[in-house]
């Protein structure tokens, strides 16, 4: 183009990717916009680009969802940012996922993630997202708001996730929740917060090689901050701060 063309931003060149505004979606809070945004991602785990991207709403208003969000394959999604871009949950029952991403584990799907967008509840009774047979995935700067738990983690092929600046507040259960699987691997936790009866619970039948804590803020857990009764080979926690029940401690 010339001495005077102004090179692309990483986040502009971001924006070719497929849109949820592509398939209809508003995100104007009153429009259901479940149908479009599944359209968008049944589009993206087919033959699209497998990256969705959810632009910021209107102050104010948000992508109203009343059913799970399916995701089968590798998949991308982002935002404008956990205050900018939200998901709510409208009328979900209890333990109802927002966002499933749902793997046999014969599928061996690596990589994926969600980054840069808030998910949320309208009756504190969804969980934000279910991660099943899914590894090498990269969870960054997500707000997981009002919900029963935050994140469920399952599957055989399922090792070495990683997340990043990943709130869980307001709520009432787990804020991650490591089900019974035998994936192995690395699982990282960094500059992550944690709320919830437990922050972080890893169950009695789960394996994983190695588990690190970093950086991380448990805010009033109710029992635990972290409990673990399943098999971690490895496990470092460091740099954390806990306050307590109530600020207690």
């Amino acid at each position: 183009e010339g001495t005077g063309a102004v090179s692309r931003s990483i986040q502009s060149k971001a924006r070719d990717s497929v849109s949820v505004a592509d398939f209809g979606a508003v995100g104007d809070g009153v429009t259901d916009d479940t149908a479009a945004i599944q359209a968008a991602i049944d589009y993206c785990t087919g033959d699209g680009k497998q990256a969705l991207y959810f632009p910021a709403n209107v102050v104010g208003k948000y992508y109203k969802i009343t059913s799970t969000l399916i995701i089968n394959g590798r998949l991308n999604i982002f935002g404008d940012g956990p205050f900018s871009t939200t998901i709510i949950a409208v009328g979900f029952t209890s333990g109802q996922y927002i966002l499933d991403f749902d793997n046999l584990a014969a599928s061996v799907v690596y990589f994926g993630g969600v980054s840069d967008i808030t998910l949320r509840s309208d009756n504190s009774l969804a969980v934000g997202m279910r991660i099943k047979n899914l590894s090498y995935m990269l969870n960054k700067n997500v707000q997981l708001y009002g919900l029963l738990s935050g994140i469920f983690i399952t599957g055989t092929n399922c090792f070495s996730n990683f997340f990043e600046e990943v709130t869980c507040y307001s709520i009432t259960t787990y804020g991650v929740y490591m089900d019974t699987f035998t994936g192995g691997g690395h699982y990282l936790f960094n500059g992550c917060t944690f709320t919830g009866n437990i922050g972080l619970y890893v169950s009695n039948a789960s394996v994983t090689d190695s588990l690190s804590i970093l950086n991380c803020n448990f805010e009033q857990a109710v029992a635990n901050d972290v409990y673990i009764a399943g098999t971690v080979r490895g496990l470092t926690i460091s740099g954390c701060r806990s306050e307590g029940l109530n600020g207690a401690s």
